[in-house]
């Protein structure tokens, strides 16, 4: 009895332990102003609610030049072996293409509670969240110099 009722345990969890989470592509989501708390909207378009994974996730990109909001919310993935854990991930990018210079700042978060991944929950990240960079001072020193050769380096190294 002991053996059947460990074999039907994880057919069991893998039944109730789905999650419900908003599912928004990310095609349908892009805004041209850089989305705030304040500024995020009432709805996303093409949502809707999926019971089908373990986790639920948010991805927020700003970038700027030109100014643009990427919002995406998902539902999948496996339940890790620390499943109980929310993770927040938060990055800040800057670069320089030769032309101009542009940053880009993201935000992942996943989480595993039911439908965790509203706007109201996104609403409360970004009230929390607070990023400083001081990429003006940097972009003098991301200036492109014509007359380097960064193929050179890889010919000597690799000589």
């Amino acid at each position: 009895m002991l053996l059947s009722l460990l074999l039907c345990l994880p057919l069991i969890c893998s039944i109730t332990c789905q999650l419900s989470c908003y599912n928004c592509p990310l095609q349908a989501n892009v805004f041209d102003s850089l989305i705030t708390a304040d500024t995020l909207p009432t709805e996303l378009k093409d949502c809707s609610l999926v019971q089908e994974g373990a986790e639920c996730e948010i991805q927020l990109t700003w970038t700027q030049s030109p100014n643009q909001t990427k919002i995406m919310l998902l539902a999948g993935g496996e339940r890790s072996v620390d499943a109980r854990r929310h993770r927040l991930k938060n990055t800040i990018t800057f670069t320089n293409n030769g032309s101009a210079t542009q940053w880009e700042r993201s935000l992942a978060y996943i989480c595993t509670t039911e439908q965790c991944n509203s706007l109201a929950t996104l609403k409360r990240l970004l009230y929390s969240l607070q990023s400083a960079d001081e990429f003006r001072t940097l972009a003098n020193l991301l200036q492109i110099n014509p007359q380097f050769q960064g193929n050179l380096c890889l010919f000597f190294a690799n000589g």
